[in-house]
Order: structure tokens, then sequence, then C-alpha cells
């Protein structure tokens, strides 16, 4: 089997996810977000709510939805690999048993548990995905067969940032995606407005990350996530100021959904992908123009894993989407943008 550009020395990582919940028999049960933080409380305290790197390279994080996460230290062999990996099981039931004495402290009766990438009581359920490093002037076009590549710099890195921009697309990389909250930057920031030139002159769509994130939310501070920077009004700016560039405002951009909407109408070269949310859940007036003056400007998108296009899909079905539009949604609105 050829290379395809995959880098020669494998390196192993897992990252699990755990659904919570407390049962309690006649008594007041939490919900699975109120449990996830009262399983985490000790590690959110003091400053540390984004979680803690272990002495042994891993890493705790509460992640969306209030969903205690472990990630393993990269590992060289599949045994180390397990060997961290199990580190991570006797560290949650440590947390689990301090948990429960809490919980009884606090008058809270009941017994809370974790499922490893399990459903939560909701039916939400969580798998694990697997990623490769390729190297990052591999021929991705060769990877093109099942994968259209986008990549992502570092917005504060200025004139690297661009560099890498050009190395990565003269690669076949096919767009940029970048996280304004996430990457603590205004888009129409001036400082950025080169990379921004340089994406338009290469001829590659940039996806921006709007409205609010799961990643930090319950947790005190969110994290120190600032959501005004997935404002899409900050991206209008961008819009007028670079016409020929495309741009994608990813997700349903609550609660600035009425914004968005009016951007990829006013503006020629703004779109919006759905991914993020699930379709039941779709502000009504964004189905409405999707159905309707911006059906040639929506794109589908799921969220795999948390969100699996098995799961986008049926419940898309269910919404009142006219036939012809769900094509373009589905297909042929992504297709022009990337010029297939």
């Amino acid at each position: 089997m050829p290379s395809l550009g995959l880098v020669d020395k494998r390196i192993f990582g897992l990252s699990d996810s755990y659904s919570v919940f407390v049962s309690a028999a006649g008594q007041r049960q939490l919900s699975p977000e109120d449990a996830g933080r009262r399983l985490f409380g000790p590690v959110a305290s003091g400053g540390l709510a984004a979680g803690v790197v272990l002495r042994n390279g891993g890493r705790l994080h509460l992640g969306a939805a209030s969903r205690p996460e472990y990630a393993t230290p990269e590992c060289g062999s599949v045994p180390d690999l397990v060997v961290h990996d199990k580190a991570g099981e006797r560290i949650l039931e440590g947390m689990l048993a301090e948990a429960g004495q809490r919980l009884r402290e606090e008058g809270d009766a009941g017994d809370i548990s974790v499922f490893k990438i399990s459903a939560d009581p909701a039916g939400s359920s969580y798998g694990c995905q697997e990623d490769y490093l390729v190297a990052r002037r591999g021929e991705f076009g060769r990877l093109a067969d099942v994968l259209i590549p986008f990549c992502s710099v570092d917005p504060h890195d200025g004139a690297s940032a661009v560099g890498r921009l050009r190395d990565l697309v003269a690669s076949g990389a096919r767009g940029l995606k970048l996280h304004p909250s996430l990457q603590a930057f205004a888009p129409n920031e001036r400082s950025v407005y080169p990379l921004y030139e340089a994406a338009a002159d290469v001829g590659v769509p940039i996806v921006f990350h709007t409205g609010q994130t799961g990643i930090g939310a319950g947790l005190p501070g969110g994290r120190g996530i600032k959501l005004r920077y997935s404002d899409p009004m900050l991206i209008d700016d961008v819009a007028a100021d670079f016409p020929t560039l495309s741009i994608v405002l990813a997700h349903p951009s609550v609660p600035w959904q009425d914004a968005a909407i009016s951007i990829a109408t006013h503006k020629a070269n703004v779109m919006i992908d759905l991914s993020g949310w699930s379709p039941k859940y779709f502000p009504p007036q964004l189905v409405q123009a999707a159905n309707g003056r911006l059906k040639h400007k929506v794109m589908f998108g799921s969220d795999y894993p948390l969100i699996t296009p098995d799961r986008w899909l049926g419940e898309f079905d269910a919404l009142d989407i006219k036939a012809d539009v769900r094509q373009l949604i589905l297909k042929d609105n992504a297709a022009r943008l990337l010029g297939l």
C-alpha cells in the first residue's frame, strides 16, 4: 500500500469520553451535566476549568455537555498505550469514589456512575475515532479519493501562518478552518488580514466557527473561552474587505442566527454550514431561509463523532425541506464551493 505521505513513525493515543449520571431511588436525580460537574469538581476548581495535564503526560478535561474526558499521552507502542489508558480508568475510579462521598455529605443520596464510550440517559452515544499523522508536506491530493483535506494555522503567527497556509495548499489542502473563540482572536483584526489575503490568492475557502461552543460549556468562566469572538458580524467585515474570498459560517450561529442569515443574504461570498447541531434543534428562521432565499448557500455538515452522519440525515429528513433544496444542501452547494 502506498504511504500516502504518512509519517514513518506511528504515534498512538486514545481520548476517552465518559457518560455520568446519578441514580437515587426516591431521591432527586441529578442531570448528566450536573453529575459531570460534581465528579470533576476538584479538577475544575482553582482556575483549572480547562482540565489538567497529568504527570504521565495525559490530560483530564471536562468536555462538551460536562462529559469527563481522559486523553492518554502520545505513546510509541500499543502496550504503552494500554497501560496509560488503564491509568486513566483508575484515575476516574478514584474521582468517582470521592464524588460519591461528597454527594453523601451534601445530602444528595444516590449512586454516581460513569460509563466509558457509552450512552447517557438521554440516549446520546459517544464513540472513538482514530487520527493519523500526515507529513506536513505530504501529498494530500493522493488522499482525495476518501477526503478533501482542510488545514488550520494559528492566526497569531503572522507571516509564519501565511507561509504555512501556502505550503499546505501547495501540498493539496483545499480549505482553511479557523475557530475565533478557541484561538482567541477577533476575525476582523487587521493583523490577521494577510492570512485572508493569502487564502483568497491561492483560492481556498475559510470556514469560521460561529456562535456558541460546547467546549468549556458549564465550567467556571467557560474555560476562559470568549464567545464574542465568534459573532458572525465580525466576519461580515472580512467578507466586505475580501470580496473574492469564499467564507463559510460554520454551525447555526446561536445566539446570532439572524445576523448570520443577513450576512449570507447580503454577501455573495458567504455561505452557511449546518454542522455541530442536531437538525431537530435548528432555529426555525434558519430552516426557513435554507428552504428559500438561501437555498444555494447552505450546506450539510454533521459533527462526527458526537453527531453521526446517519443521525443527522435521519433528523434532517424530518424537516420540512423541499426536495430540490435537499439536493442543494446535501451535495450541490458544497460541490460548487469546492469546484468539484
